[in-house]
């Protein structure tokens, strides 16, 4: 069985955010499964390269250059980028292909939904859902009908959370029966670390800055207690139109970073005395889990896909938009300590909830049942 993953949006291992980093380390477990002769893997040029200089027994397939449209619309010109190569390149690859099931592991809008093959879709979040304030009105109405039409046309919808599962359910009721929960792999190599200039002690958040992420009330709370601790606040993460206004701070105590490395970001875990995410909306939610990968104290906010996603493990707040509140949580956790045995005990169940081979197996299960059944049927 040969099954067709769609890597179009990794457009260069060397800078990729989460979501690219997702479809790496799921990448990593088949290899380490030995699964290189059931994938071909749909890459442009740059990262069939690095690819089979990680992996020399992988089966790409390059559909060249990641962007081939003029770049004449500034706006819109990653948009065009990506709809050409969804809809033209990557559909002409799988012609070529002609694998028996097609992998797509991120709903992004402008992926190509109708084939004549199985189709497997990641859902990563329903964002768009709950945060619609967040977007123009012609990019909310477009992210709807492309939803629509990826969740009527796709045979497999794997997500990464039950309350992932329970949102499409509540907008997708018939897609239910469709929907495979599969958490999202972590992979982070501990002793892969760069120096970062900055001054200790700081606690540390890695997340994008939009709205829903709740930078500002990180901010506001930590302002309120700034002249109480040592700690400066290092933020993680490109600055997005939907939160910029919000999150403009006069203190030179907080740190934005901005894209960084990932050996930097590993340094920046390994070395905070504090990691927090204050977000108001997870799909699932990385950051954390990889903070807890460098033993670090985690403090998260108290929504069900956090809860879901640390196991329980991490520390909580609730009433998450109140700044008093959350500075009230960061100087109780600043204070207080916890043992080498716990977090190590913490770290084990990590990444062995979440081990690479792990998911990857269960994902392979899924894409094998599904072309199965597809040859059973006909």
């Amino acid at each position: 069985m040969t099954i067709a993953f769609i890597m179009s949006a990794v457009e260069d291992i060397n800078t990729v955010t989460g979501l690219g980093q997702h479809q790496l380390n799921i990448v990593k477990g088949l290899m380490g499964l030995s699964l290189e002769n059931n994938y071909v893997f749909l890459v442009n040029e740059v990262v069939q390269e690095q690819l089979l200089e990680i992996y020399p027994k992988i089966r790409t397939y390059s559909y060249g250059k990641q962007n081939k449209i003029p770049k004449i619309f500034e706006k819109y010109y990653y948009f065009l980028n990506m709809f050409y190569l969804n809809w033209f390149s990557v559909a002409k690859a799988i012609k070529n292909i002609d694998p028996d099931v097609i992998f797509q592991p991120y709903n992004c809008i402008t992926v190509k939904t109708r084939w004549k093959k199985p189709y497997a879709l990641m859902v990563l979040d329903m964002y768009h859902r709950f945060f619609p304030g967040c977007m123009q009105k012609s990019k909310y109405k477009l992210t709807v009908n492309r939803h629509d039409a990826m969740m009527d046309d796709s045979d497999l919808i794997i997500t990464s959370s039950q309350v992932n599962k329970e949102h499409i359910g509540l907008f997708y009721p018939e897609a239910a029966g469709k929907v495979e929960v599969i958490p999202v792999p972590i992979d982070i190599d501990v002793d892969d670390c760069e120096y970062f200039d900055t001054k200790k002690p700081y606690i540390l958040c890695v997340n994008s800055m939009r709205y829903h992420k709740n930078i500002h009330t990180l901010i506001k709370a930590f302002n309120l207690i700034k002249d109480r601790i040592e700690h400066n606040l290092v933020l993680i993460g490109t600055n997005e139109n939907d939160e910029a206004e919000n999150i403009k701070s006069e203190s030179d105590r907080v740190i934005f970073t901005g894209y960084i490395s990932s050996a930097q970001r590993n340094y920046l875990y390994r070395e905070a005395d504090l990691f927090v995410s204050s977000t108001m909306f997870e799909g699932f939610g990385m950051t954390p889990l990889e903070a807890m990968v460098f033993k670090r104290k985690v403090l998260v906010s108290d929504i069900p896909v956090m809860k879901e996603s640390t196991l329980g493990c991490a520390e909580y707040f609730g009433d998450i938009e109140n700044e008093d509140f959350l500075a009230g949580r960061i100087m109780e956790l600043l204070e207080k300590e916890y043992t080498e045995e716990y977090l190590d005990e913490i770290r084990r169940l990590v990444e062995g909830k979440y081990s690479p081979m792990k998911i990857a197996q269960q994902i392979h299960d899924s894409l094998t049942e599904l072309g199965n059944y597809n040859e059973d049927s006909n």
